[in-house]
């Protein structure tokens, strides 16, 4: 079996790289870029650039990050650059 995220927390990278959990990937929604987007379009339907009664599709990005090719490094950083992590992942996993 094979259970997938999405949000790159602290709590899924820990379970990402358990050799015992199913958790083995997720699609890390990005905190900083998904606010942003929510501002910019909360400003553009208060400047009526959007119709508030019409459907308005905004695309936002994700990070893939994974138990297979993702190193335990990149996925520190992300935790760090995008939720302002001060957990030492290598440390949890008991790496250190």
């Amino acid at each position: 079996e094979l259970f997938v995220g999405t949000d790159g927390s602290e709590q899924e990278a820990i379970k990402i790289y358990d050799p015992n959990s199913s958790l083995k990937l997720t699609m890390a929604l990005s905190p900083k870029n998904n606010a942003k987007t929510q501002i910019d379009t909360a400003i553009q339907l208060m400047n009526g650039e959007i119709d508030a009664k019409s459907d308005y599709e905004v695309e936002v990005t994700d990070v893939v990050l994974d138990y297979w090719s993702t190193p335990i490094d990149e996925f520190q950083k992300f935790l760090v650059d995008e939720y302002f992590s001060e957990m030492d992942l290598k440390q949890e996993l008991g790496l250190k």
